[in-house]
């Protein structure tokens, strides 16, 4: 559901204004992804080459740690760590071990602990060593392009096929793809139609024939949106007569949230809870706490949720 559809469905219960409610809506979407943790995300940490790798000091040989490395901005909590390709054993800062003189141990760390915005390991690393930290991620407002599947590029035709029912909404914004970038336009979703909950693997990333020779009467396997897109460079994948060789690949569209949310659709609806109570705090308090109560009971219930998917294989791997 793009932004604008969703201020409507506001405006059906408050008389704010909609560039108002708009700001709210997204200012609601970073709450709730970043509340229930909708995105992980891998972060890849080379210790540099200075002096003695890590830390501030590294140019200090004595009296100075070179154990730490600063955490991503948008990180929220770690799931696990890796060196090497090795997993790390997560422990307190106070866990880790110094020798007499205060100064920490050389060689390959085998533990790592979490203080404020810094990743602290057991030992001093060395230059070049290779960490992986696996981590709940956050939205913030730079977060604006979303990935998206590629069923098809019809190079004949300047016709690209996306894993999106948005159509039309998304003219004129870029797409990514295979280290180019083109403008989609006159994008349409009116050829596309859904069985829910089919089981069938003739549906997929990748469509088994050209979804526009597919007739009235055969539903499609694919869901998505049609869009007209300048000639790709053949180059890369795309060289020569490999057109479809970009089928079912990732590809990214830029400013995808100034059309519509990131999060995934089930979401979209319960960010009006938090635009109303908010839009109505100072002019009506009854409202407020109206929509901010029901805000507050969903968020809870989404976050149970969450926690309940996460205890089955917490109980998996203990058993």
């Amino acid at each position: 559901m793009i932004w604008n559809k969703l201020v409507d469905r506001c405006l059906l219960f408050t008389d704010a204004p909609g560039g108002l409610l708009k700001e709210l809506l997204k200012e609601a979407e970073m709450e709730l992804a970043n509340k229930l943790e909708l995105y992980d995300s891998l972060y890849t940490i080379t210790i540099p080459s200075t002096t003695n790798g890590a830390g501030l000091y590294t140019h200090r040989t004595t009296a100075a740690d070179h154990n730490y490395m600063k955490l991503p901005q948008d990180y929220i909590r770690d799931i696990s760590v890796s060196h090497q390709g090795r997993k790390l054993k997560k422990v307190s800062e106070q866990e880790i071990h110094r020798k007499s003189d205060g100064t920490l141990s050389e060689g390959t760390p085998s533990a790592y602990a979490i203080s404020s915005d810094y990743i602290i390991f057991d030992t001093n690393v060395s230059s070049g060593d290779l960490f992986v930290l696996h981590y709940k991620s956050r939205i913030t407002e730079l977060s604006t392009a979303k990935v998206i599947t590629v069923h098809r590029y019809d190079q004949a035709n300047g016709h690209i096929y996306l894993d999106t029912l948005l159509g039309s909404a998304l003219d004129s914004t870029k797409i990514y793809l295979e280290n180019q970038i083109e403008t989609l336009s006159s994008g349409t979703n009116a050829t596309h139609r859904q069985v829910p909950g089919l089981m069938d693997i003739y549906r997929g990333n990748k469509p088994q024939q050209d979804p526009s020779a597919l007739g009235v009467q055969e539903m499609p396997e694919i869901v998505g949106s049609r869009y007209t897109v300048t000639a790709f460079s053949a180059s890369d994948s795309m060289a020569g007569s490999a057109w479809t060789a970009v089928d079912g690949a990732n590809a990214v569209i830029f400013d995808y949230r100034n059309i519509a949310p990131l999060i995934p659709e089930q979401f979209h609806t319960d960010l009006c809870n938090y635009a109303i109570a908010i839009a109505n705090a100072k002019t009506s308090p009854e409202m407020y706490n109206q929509y901010w109560s029901q805000w507050v009971l969903n968020m809870d219930n989404l976050v149970n949720e969450a926690q309940d998917r996460d205890l089955i294989f917490s109980i998996r791997e203990e058993i």
